[in-house]
């Protein structure tokens, strides 16, 4: 029982950075970068991200998700390609993902993922033409810490560009914690 507490407290105690960046703003009229709120992994993206924590599920996007669930996988590889398309009647933009999560011990699991949506240009006088597109690497390690608790930490580089002269870009550091 001291081992559970202990361990959901350790959980919550890893979230609570979590917090005031989960709080949105007014309406969201300053996020940066908001498609990164997108999931990559196309199981998540059909449930609208509810499945965050599944353990069942394909692992193969983990890094993109929480990799402290691929730790738990029974399986030693997992691999998923996807191809959508993005507001196809109105931006006709589209997006590929990629994803690779593998065993290097019983209990842990590495992740990689890639994904990359893009635009048609659109052109708007006088600025230059408007073509969004985002690129979005990670990079993510799953330990099984005890078979009812894992951790996981994510790093990542992701590109926004809006216009051909404007972009934005950010390296990203991520702990994340399982209790199943």
């Amino acid at each position: 029982m001291k081992r559970s507490v202990l361990s959901l407290f350790l959980a919550g105690f890893l979230c609570l950075p979590a917090l005031p960046a989960a709080a949105p703003d007014a309406a969201g009229a300053n996020e940066a970068m908001g498609s990164l709120r997108v999931d990559r992994d196309p199981v998540l993206l059909s449930m609208a991200g509810a499945g965050f924590a599944m353990t069942s599920s394909n692992q193969a996007y983990a890094a993109f998700g929480n990799p402290a669930a691929a730790a738990f996988s029974p399986k030693k590889l997992e691999a998923g390609v996807s191809y959508g398309s993005w507001a196809p009647k109105y931006a006709a933009g589209s997006q590929i993902s990629a994803g690779v999560t593998g065993h290097v011990k019983k209990s842990v699991a590495l992740s990689l993922g890639f994904s990359r949506t893009g635009y048609p240009g659109l052109d708007f006088e006088p600025a230059s033409a408007f073509k969004p597109s985002d690129l979005v690497i990670r990079a993510g390690v799953g330990f099984a810490v005890s078979e009812s608790f894992g951790i996981g930490f994510t790093a990542g580089y992701a590109k926004e560009a809006l216009l051909s002269d404007y972009s934005l870009s950010a390296f990203s550091v991520s702990a994340l914690a399982q209790y199943r």
